[in-house]
């Protein structure tokens, strides 16, 4: 599964049994979603909804669902986008 090869992100279950699975991801909830956002408004894709902290610390999670408009994507461009996501929450962290 190319998201549990992203350094900093757990999916749960791992392998996924359906089209649903939880997804953790080491970091601040608002770096984040911002880093989301300017993904989002940069290249026109919607790729997460309803970030929240987990209970585990330091961690937030999210649902995956895999429905039709997900299908138009390869596993490794869905992956690049976390990971960038990733990659632009811990640069807004490092500027701060």
């Amino acid at each position: 599964m190319a998201l549990a090869r992203i350094p900093d992100l757990e999916v749960a279950p791992n392998p996924p049994h359906t089209n649903m699975m939880e997804v953790f991801v080491r970091g601040e909830r608002d770096r984040l979603w911002n880093a989301a956002l300017d993904i989002a408004e940069e290249r026109k894709i919607w790729f997460l909804r309803g970030l929240v902290p987990a209970e585990i610390p330091a961690y937030s999670v999210f649902e995956v669902v895999v429905g039709s408009a997900t299908l138009d994507f390869s596993a490794d461009e869905i992956a690049a986008l976390f990971a960038e996501m990733i990659e632009r929450a811990k640069s807004a962290s490092a500027g701060s």
